[in-house]
């Protein structure tokens, strides 16, 4: 019974020294940015604003882009003033280049000790792909000529190529710049081209698809159809000539003196 009690006041003992010497943990604030999730318009480009609650951190690391990992360059990427961060138009365009993208940023914070607390932000973008008005369009064997389409830009700048079954047309950065144009309405594929492709009146029914790139979003097909007359011909094949409405002087008038046939 003694020994029970004995070992029963050690215990005490020693759960009374731990409460003694245990010190008090100061509650640590952890930081937070506002908002966690924003839009990126490629139609209409705009920076993203981020407010930053530093909290109990000593600041910010960096930040992240989780994809592929690289770091985004300050006063490049984004510019700090105090509590909010500024992202980029030049980042975030060179980042998102297609409507439905998305964009984890991860930023972090420096910890109080060798610790690191990190916050994720998350950027969708939204906007118009660029299409051609008319995706289809004859080129005809007979009469040659170019094809021409008008193009919707929605958020793209500028055609980067265009290609059909064979490689890439030469054009704008492929010289000779002979086989295609694009300017600020319409997309131009020269009759040089056409009359490369299809030399023969042979050539007549078949059909190419062009693809059409872009510098941003989706890009777009162009199917041209080879048509008109393989065989020369006349119409109409039977024509009349009304004598009697022959003007006088294509008439073979007899000679003064000479008798008319009879």
């Amino acid at each position: 019974m003694k020994k029970i009690f004995s070992i029963l006041l050690s215990l005490a003992l020693l759960l009374s020294l731990v409460v003694l010497t245990t010190a008090p943990v100061a509650a640590v604030t952890l930081p937070s940015i506002s908002p966690t999730s924003a839009t990126y318009s490629l139609d209409s480009p705009a920076q993203i604003v981020v407010g930053i609650d530093f909290g109990g951190s000593t600041g910010l690391a960096n930040i992240t882009n989780i994809a592929n990992g690289t770091i985004l360059n300050p006063g490049t990427d984004y510019v700090t003033f105090e509590t909010i961060l500024v992202l980029t138009t030049s980042y975030l365009g060179g980042a998102l280049t297609m409507p439905g993208q998305t964009l984890n940023l991860q930023f972090n914070f420096v910890m109080p000790g060798p610790y690191v607390y990190d916050q994720m932000l998350t950027i969708t973008s939204t906007g118009t792909n660029p299409i051609l008005a008319a995706t289809s369009k004859d080129w005809n064997f007979n009469t040659k000529g170019n094809v021409t389409t008008d193009i919707l830009w929605g958020f793209a700048n500028s055609v980067i190529s265009v290609g059909d079954n064979v490689g890439l047309l030469a054009g704008p950065g492929l010289p000779p710049a002979n086989n295609w144009t694009a300017n600020s309405t319409s997309l131009i594929v020269m009759e040089n081209y056409f009359k490369g492709r299809w030399p023969t009146a042979a050539s007549i029914g078949q059909s190419v698809v062009l693809n059409v790139k872009f510098d941003k979003g989706a890009n777009a097909t162009l199917t041209v159809k080879c048509v008109g007359v393989a065989t020369p011909s006349l119409t109409p094949t039977v024509v009349y000539w009304d004598y009697l409405k022959t003007p006088l002087s294509m008439l073979q008038l007899p000679s003064p003196g000479v008798r008319p046939p009879r």
